[in-house]
């Protein structure tokens, strides 16, 4: 009879810890009040609401992967929404400045790549191997590389204030050894602000990286280039924020935070002074993780012949790192503050106007991971185009971060465990007390 009791007893315990535990519940749902902070949205209501993410957001995210965040309506009820790149829109670009160079061509020799100094993103730095002399007939090399579209014409800004006519040869080249001349002749003139005047040079539509730009008038200099665009689609903006650093005290590394984890598309340092070095480049996700070398880059700020500077290019990146360092290499060191700029894409966060407003964006907790949002694209292109403006209501609130970073929410299985080891355990003390017993019986 007492061993029917004992077994019915360890039977009932494993049954109580395999079927009666937390983890045949649900996880408890996230309130408003569980994250650090909190916008507060207006907007019109049975709609989809879009609104550009702010950057405070970004700075109060305590996640890399940024996915907590959440949508209340305003009886604390969890909203669906997504996040998304603000997309991109067909438009004129700004004309933009293109950096150019001075060649003296002897004996209708074009420069080559020996005759050119680039970094290793094939940006031209300067030119060498310059041997002819002043007398030598001119010819500027322009550097298109660095521009985000392909232009489709030159806008020439002159030195010359008196009126001349003069004719235009260019030569287009993707890697400054193979020049091809472009078969159109243009003529370039100023008379005054008149309908005579012309300075717009159209431009060859194969993509070229460089340009060689001569004119039949040797004593003609142009003041500035500006590249002119056509229509494009342009990609979804990028933001950017100068970020301080922090030099050390032999000034051979310098620190940076961004403050939060924003989605980077690259990270740019920039010299204070003329200036050149090589660099290693470090992050970490937490101020107390080791640091992580991530790239090896040449740092400069160089003059040019428009009398611009000319600065190395920003590093692609796509982590969300906050921490940032930058560390001299050989014998070089910091002479002066380098400048740290971040871009990140835009993005904006669409929800679906369900309930009352005011609707609130809480963020902020390492315990709550990105959750299954709205899928806009199971809506058709119509309701897409109607997605309206949300308006941000006051200044919204925020609490201190935590310290570090928690893991993610696990209890009932933490739980379980708990209780099949405490039914081992009286299983093992319950065996001994019974061989104990049917020993004493025999």
């Amino acid at each position: 009879m007492r061993k029917r009791i004992i077994m019915k007893f360890v039977v009932s315990m494993f049954f109580f810890a395999l079927v009666d535990t937390p983890l045949s519940a649900q996880e408890p749902l996230p309130k408003s009040d569980d994250f650090a902070g909190e916008l507060s949205l207006g907007g019109t209501g049975d709609s989809l609401l879009k609104i550009e993410i702010p950057e405070v957001v970004y700075r109060s995210l305590e996640r890399p992967d940024r996915g907590d965040m959440r949508v209340f309506d305003a009886g604390g009820n969890m909203v669906p929404f997504t996040v998304r790149p603000v997309p991109g829109s067909l438009e004129v670009p700004p004309p933009q400045e293109i950096p150019f160079f001075l060649w003296r061509e002897e004996g209708r020799r074009l420069p080559g790549g020996t005759d050119i100094e680039i970094d290793t993103e094939g940006t031209v730095l300067r030119i060498k191997n310059q041997r002819a002399t002043v007398s030598a007939q001119p010819i500027y090399l322009l550097d298109l590389s660095g521009l985000g579209y392909s232009p489709a014409e030159l806008n020439l800004e002159m030195k010359e204030e008196h009126f001349f006519n003069a004719a235009v040869i260019l030569f287009s080249s993707k890697d400054l050894n193979n020049w091809k001349e472009f078969d159109k002749r243009q003529i370039i003139a100023w008379y005054g602000e008149s309908g005579a005047s012309r300075t717009i040079v159209e431009l060859p539509g194969d993509n070229p990286r460089y340009l060689l730009l001569r004119f039949d008038r040797g004593e003609l200099k142009p003041a500035r280039i500006f590249a002119v665009f056509s229509e494009t689609e342009l990609p979804p903006p990028l933001r950017e924020t100068t970020i301080p650093g922090k030099i050390s005290d032999d000034r051979r590394a310098i620190e940076y935070n961004t403050g939060g984890f924003f989605p980077l598309v690259s990270i740019g340092f920039r010299p204070g002074e003329t200036d050149s070095l090589d660099v290693q480049i470090k992050n970490k996700l937490y101020a107390a993780d080791e640091w992580n070398p991530v790239a090896r880059a040449t740092l400069y700020r160089l003059g040019s012949g428009s009398g611009e500077f000319i600065y190395n290019k920003a590093m692609q990146t796509k982590s969300a790192a906050p921490f940032w360092r930058i560390e001299a290499q050989g014998e070089s060191v910091f002479s002066s503050d380098v400048e740290c700029t971040i871009h990140w894409t835009a993005q904006e966060l669409v929800f679906l106007g369900r309930g009352a407003g005011p609707w609130i964006v809480a963020f902020g907790n390492p315990d709550w991971a990105a959750s299954g949002g709205l899928k806009l694209e199971e809506y058709p292109p119509g309701a897409q185009a109607e997605i309206t403006e949300a308006r941000l209501l006051g200044e919204g609130r925020y609490r201190q971060k935590h310290e570090a970073p928690r893991p993610d929410r696990d209890w009932g299985q933490w739980l379980l465990w708990g209780i099949l080891i405490l039914a081992v355990l009286i299983l093992l003390t319950l065996a001994f007390i019974t061989a104990k017993s049917m020993a004493k019986e025999k």
